[in-house]
């Protein structure tokens, strides 16, 4: 899966197919119920890390645990995403 970022104050919010594979798709019975879901991602493709970053508002550098840099120690995300909709093998998330 490949993830898109979002920052407020950037573009709209893109809707994401997140596709699971087996043995997981079980885990999406009873989920239809719910209006958000939280998305945990490996970022996989960040490279190092440093203390400031400057952050996507342009104003001046901050430490990278006061922004939503991927540029992190630990390249995992979270993300609480709207839940557009459950099918057999994913969802939609917006």
């Amino acid at each position: 899966m490949h993830a898109l970022l979002f920052q407020g104050g950037g573009p709209a919010l893109p809707v994401v197919r997140v596709v699971l594979t087996e043995p997981h798709r079980g885990c999406l019975a009873d989920l239809a119920g719910f209006s958000h879901v939280w998305v945990i991602a490996h970022l996989h493709e960040s490279v190092g890390w440093a203390g400031t970053v400057d952050p996507f508002t342009g104003d001046e550098p901050r430490g990278t645990f006061a922004t939503r840099s991927p540029r992190r120690p630990n390249p995992v995300s979270i993300s609480l995403c709207e839940l557009v909709s459950v099918d057999d093998d994913g969802i939609t998330v917006g």
